[in-house]
């Protein structure tokens, strides 16, 4: 799971809670940091990021039935 976290200050550049804000924003894989900046006053927003290529279904063939 991803986390995007935004500050209240939009304009936002620098450090806090161990994360580098980029404009408002940063992003973390940890939960429990995630949390913390939640209780903090941050908007927290969960990613589900599964990665990797989707699986292409093989076709099927329909079974004949010679009775």
């Amino acid at each position: 799971m991803r986390f995007t976290i935004r500050t209240p200050n939009p304009d936002f550049c620098g450090f806090r809670c161990g994360l580098e804000f980029k404009n408002g924003l940063a992003y973390t894989d940890d939960p429990t940091l995630a949390d913390y900046c939640r209780n903090l006053g941050y908007t927290v927003e969960e990613q589900d990021i599964t990665g990797g290529p989707v699986p292409t279904p093989k076709p099927t063939r329909a079974k004949r039935n010679d009775e």
